[in-house]
């Protein structure tokens, strides 16, 4: 499956320092990479009410995804379960957490893939 990266999620990864984190969340990437549909991949929850949203739980953080279709996923956030918040619209959020700015997701993103790219994910820094 092809999945895309928002430059959102490439900043939220910057920030986490656990490597053990970080390694999970490859594993994921990987699960993502190798399924065949959005029904493919494992533990994945849709988010009521917005459509074509989901999330996965990775220990204390959750990954926030779209499926842009049926064989291709956008990685949108990657935030620890206290500030991540279900998507309302686009660029926009419901709640925020101690005047934290609001989640938003870009929409500028990048082409992707695990293999053969240099940097965390594919990300070149």
């Amino acid at each position: 499956m092809k999945f895309r990266i928002e430059k959102s999620f490439d900043r939220d990864i910057d920030r986490i320092k656990d490597k053990k984190v970080l390694r999970t969340l490859g594993t994921f990437i990987s699960l993502i990479e190798n399924a065949q549909t959005i029904r493919d991949i494992p533990h994945i929850k849709k988010i009521e009410g917005y459509g074509s949203y989901y999330r996965m739980k990775i220990g204390d953080y959750r990954l926030g995804m779209e499926a842009a279709s049926v064989r291709e996923v956008v990685l949108l956030r990657f935030l620890h379960r206290e500030t991540f918040t279900d998507i309302s619209q686009r660029g926009k959020s419901k709640t925020r957490r101690n005047n934290d700015h609001p989640v938003a997701f870009p929409g500028e993103v990048s082409v992707l893939s695990l293999s053969g790219q240099s940097g965390l994910f594919g990300c070149t820094h």
